[in-house]
């Protein structure tokens, strides 16, 4: 079977939806929708949030173990320093007036891939499931959400141009 339920994992989940909530809450009735920054700011934090969510599944399902955890966490916030120092070129690629091939295939693989392989995928895990399991097609979907992880990390994270600077 997946993983247990885990008490201390829904009360993290919780308090963070709690916090974004609140601070969408406040931004709405201060109106900072307005402004481009916060926007992006709020979009880059939220991003970056969902984009570490998406690794917890993995993490759970192969076990919860702490050199897992320590190396997916690694992964991310080397992913995270990564392309906050590239951010200007990552952002002028995806996003910017100087959008190259590069950009426009980036921004279109996430929906290629699901459109593509999002079937492929739950039928190649319902089969593992009959064969061998219900822990193996756990880790064949969990595998592609923290995949999914990487790539909102870079689409969301490179928005930190737009907090920077309004002229983008």
């Amino acid at each position: 079977m997946g993983p247990d339920l885990s008490i201390p994992m829904f009360w993290v989940w919780v308090t963070v939806m709690i916090v974004l909530s609140v601070w969408a809450v406040i931004g709405y009735y201060r109106k900072m929708y307005e402004f481009v920054s916060s926007n992006a700011l709020f979009n880059v934090v939220n991003g970056d949030i969902m984009a570490l969510f998406c690794l917890i599944p993995l993490w759970r399902v192969v076990g919860a173990h702490l050199w897992v955890g320590v190396v997916l966490l690694c992964l991310y916030f080397f992913c995270l320093v990564l392309i906050h120092v590239n951010r200007k070129m990552i952002f002028d690629g995806i996003y910017g007036k100087k959008r190259n091939s590069f950009g426009k295939i980036f921004l279109l693989l996430p929906f290629i891939i699901v459109g593509l392989s999002g079937g492929g995928s739950y039928g190649y895990s319902v089969s593992l499931q009959t064969s061998f399991g219900y822990d193996s097609s756990l880790v064949v979907m969990s595998a592609l959400l923290g995949g999914f992880g990487f790539i909102f990390l870079v689409l969301f994270h490179c928005l930190w141009v737009k907090f920077e600077d309004n002229n983008n």
